[in-house]
């Protein structure tokens, strides 16, 4: 789970370019992103397959943090309850086919009030024009 909050607090971020919610040029991810941003869980599972999984990858390992839009649905609640001024920006969004691969830094409080950073690598595959598949990869350093 630890892995998932991670995941989560670098789903928020900053609007970037402008009003990306309804743009063309915007792809699902950053409007997973956005919806995360606004805290619109309902926004966030329009754009989510009935299948949605998040996996994060630790050296040789995939572990699934959540398998299906309810149980996603349920940790959310929770998750914004908790997090309130989580932010996040996306350093960089590309979509090559099927798949959306970006850098995404977290940005958050921690218990003791100090404020915490990091960037990690995720993709995400998208299929019927729903987000599918979420793996984000072991977290590191920002520039």
């Amino acid at each position: 789970m630890v892995c998932l909050l991670l995941f989560l607090a670098a789903c928020q971020q900053q609007p970037i370019r402008g009003e990306l919610s309804g743009s063309p040029n915007v792809n699902l991810a950053e409007q997973f992103v956005i919806a995360y941003n606004a805290h619109d869980q309902k926004q966030m599972l329009i754009l989510a397959h009935p299948e949605i999984r998040y996996m994060y990858i630790e050296d040789d390992q995939v572990y699934t943090e959540t398998n299906g839009k309810t149980a996603l649905a349920e940790f959310l609640v929770g998750f914004f309850q908790n997090n309130p001024n989580a932010q996040s920006k996306l350093l960089s969004s590309h979509q090559q086919g099927s798949f959306i691969h970006q850098v995404e830094q977290a940005i958050w409080t921690d218990d003791t009030g100090q404020l915490m950073s990091q960037c990690s690598l995720s993709v995400y595959e998208i299929e019927q024009q729903l987000i599918k598949n979420v793996w984000y990869f072991t977290t590191f350093k920002c520039a």
